[in-house]
């Protein structure tokens, strides 16, 4: 708090609200000024001015009286009100010698006002009272400066002074300047009165006196004097003896004060001492706290470089190129087998990388997958996975992307071959199969001649292996040009309700046979994607199949539709079948991984369905999830691309 106004003066206010209005003031004075009242009563404390004006508001308003800073000024003569400052003023002898030093007096209490005499006569001053520069005066301000100053001759027993305002600040004036009268306190009346009643006893004595008239004419003029003489010597004398009496009272008054303001001092003193020793413990605490926190720093920023180091070995050392970026996508670590990949240039510019981590940052997306072709460092075609995750602060706010590059170069080229010869083999398989297959369909149909019942069984268990290996080469071959990139998309606009309902339709006579509900959402769900159409219906029979498979008669599969966010549509496929166990949740999605179940549910697949399915949704644009309970079935969720159809028609002008 600036301290501007000393509580020397400020602190009659609140003993004139207690006089007035009781504690029940003093409560709501203190609760608005929003200081104790210890502090305001503490005449070393002081207050800005801002303060000190806001206490005349509220003392008005508690009041309920526009002239209560007035009052508050008058009230301050009262030695019991403002002690010090009582003391002070009584003890420069009479009225005219405190208005002469009014100025001095002001400036020990106010460090914003200023107080100048202007003329002063033996019962009249003219006084000019200034707020400095970049402060305020207020009328209830000046109200109450106006009563301190009528107050002076009270300090005497005195009737307050006369003001007269000649202007004030308050009304935009440049100072304000009152015109003080007073009465002066009556001094020598004793030895005036002894000279009177020495005159009157010559008189009486001249002219009634017999023993005075017979007195010798040389001697009576002697007497006529000096009667007159001892009654004004012993009326000075009475007049002395009364202004040592009243100079006492000053002296015991000020002593007393003088040694009520050395206790306080000796008070405060003390509380500073107290004040100082719990500083300087609480110095002491902190240095040896500020000691162990840099022990623990220096500790711990040697852990942090250790640390470091280690990664950095690690970083530098793994053969897979590792590059770091900042939230600018300026590189700040780059391994040294990511140089050799890139030699001098980056496979990508900035707008990728704020793609990329523009992506890592919606929700539910982990990592960025992608493939790149480049040239290396020596001039030859490679191929990189990489691999990217957003490095994140506290807040979850991306600062970073850390980006791992491994040369898949040689896995592409025998995944070619081993694609190649799958086609291959699966070709020169099918012709054999479709022929052994329609030769039991014709000798089961009798053409070749009737079969017994033996036959028929043999029969029947070769064309079901027939179906089943056809199906196997089918999937061998779609995932085969999934994989080598031959398969392509013919993606249009397809309201997806119909093509959920198409699937579900033609999978409703396999339902039937196992008592099994299909839950499709209701009309009201319309939801455009821009999808394959054939694909999606392959997605959704695979899954919708699959459900049917594992679930337990009398069971039922739900199909739920919501949107993911702002780009894409989540579709999902529940069962209530046996689950999943947790260890086979991740390899699913292999090819050939079947889950070992000791359930009676037992379902025959190739192992190829779901790669198929995490394949076609991949190539879409989406992703796909399991979630399983065991004993509480199953649910794969896979999202769609939305149709958007003001990017669709951009694509295609620009196509």
């Amino acid at each position: 708090m600036q301290k501007d106004i000393s509580c020397r003066i400020t602190s009659v206010v609140l003993k004139y609200i207690e006089k007035e209005k009781g504690r029940k003031g003093v409560e709501e004075y203190v609760k608005k000024v929003g200081l104790s009242e210890e502090y305001l009563k503490d005449e070393h404390n002081w207050l800005s001015l801002n303060v000190y004006t806001k206490q005349f508001e509220y003392a008005v308003e508690i009041l309920g009286d526009k002239d209560a800073p007035y009052k508050i000024g008058l009230f301050a003569a009262d030695r019991e009100n403002v002690g010090t400052v009582f003391v002070f003023v009584r003890g420069m002898a009479n009225p005219y010698m405190a208005y002469r030093l009014i100025g001095e007096t002001q400036k020990r209490f106010s460090r914003v006002t200023k107080a100048e005499l202007l003329h002063l006569d033996s019962n009249k001053a003219l006084v000019k009272s200034v707020v400095f520069d970049g402060h305020k005066a207020t009328k209830h301000m000046c109200d109450y400066r106006k009563g301190i100053y009528a107050s002076a001759p009270m300090a005497w027993g005195l009737p307050p002074a006369l003001i007269k305002e000649i202007k004030c600040q308050a009304d935009g004036a440049d100072s304000c300047v009152y015109e003080i009268s007073w009465i002066n306190r009556s001094t020598g009346y004793m030895a005036k009165a002894g000279l009177a009643a020495g005159i009157l006893f010559d008189i009486i004595a001249y002219n009634f006196i017999p023993s005075f008239q017979q007195l010798d004419a040389a001697v009576k003029p002697f007497f006529v004097l000096l009667i007159p003489l001892l009654a004004y010597l012993t009326g000075k004398a009475a007049d002395l003896h009364n202004t040592i009496k009243t100079n006492l009272v000053i002296n015991a008054e000020q002593n007393e004060e003088i040694d009520r303001s050395m206790k306080l001092l000796e008070a405060k003193y003390e509380e500073l001492e107290l004040l100082n020793r719990s500083l300087e413990q609480k110095v002491e605490e902190r240095t040896e706290e500020l000691n162990n926190s840099k022990e623990e720093l220096e500790t711990t920023l040697e852990m942090v470089l250790e640390e470091k180091l280690k990664i950095e070995t690690i970083i530098h050392g793994i053969a897979d190129g590792v590059m770091v970026t900042d939230k600018d996508h300026k590189i700040i670590t780059i391994n040294p087998a990511a140089k050799r990949m890139f030699g001098n240039s980056l496979p990508f510019d900035q707008k990728e990388l704020i793609a990329i981590l523009e992506q890592l940052s919606k929700g539910g997306r982990k990592a960025y997958f992608r493939e790149i072709n480049i040239l290396n460092a020596a001039g030859e075609d490679t191929i990189l996975k990489m691999t990217s995750s957003a490095i994140f602060h506290r807040n979850r706010e991306p600062v970073g992307i850390v980006s791992v590059f491994h040369d898949i170069t040689q896995l592409k080229m025998l995944d070619k071959m081993k694609s190649d010869f799958v086609s291959n083999v699966s070709h020169e398989l099918r012709t054999p199969l479709s022929s052994i297959k329609g030769s039991v369909d014709n000798m089961l149909d009798g053409i070749t001649g009737e079969v017994n019942e033996k036959q028929q069984q043999y029969l029947l268990r070769i064309r079901n292996n027939t179906d089943r290996l056809i199906r196997l080469i089918n999937e061998l071959l779609d995932l085969s040009r999934i994989e080598s990139g031959r398969i392509r998309l013919k993606l249009s606009p397809v309201l997806l309700m119909d093509v959920v309902r198409d699937a579900a339709e033609s999978l409703i006579p396999v339902a039937k046979e196992k008592e099994i509900e299909f839950i499709i959402p209701n009309e009201g769900v319309a939801y455009t994607v821009m999808v394959d159409k054939d694909k999606l219906s392959q997605i959704l029979t695979n899954l919708l199949d699959n459900a049917i498979k594992f679930s337990k008669p009398n069971g039922k599969v739900e199909i739920h539709i919501e949107k993911y966010d702002a780009d894409f549509i989540k579709v999902s496929v529940a069962d209530n079948g046996e689950g999943i166990p947790e260890k086979d949740r991740e390899r699913i999605f292999d090819r050939f991984y079947q889950v070992n179940s000791n359930s009676t549910v037992k379902a025959k697949g190739t192992g190829l369905g779901l790669p198929i399915v995490r394949s076609l949704v991949e190539i879409h644009g989406g992703r796909i999830w399991v979630n399983s309970k065991p004993g509480e079935g199953s649910k794969f969720s896979f999202t769609l691309p939305l149709y958007n159809k003001q990017q669709h028609e951009l694509e295609e002008i620009n196509e």
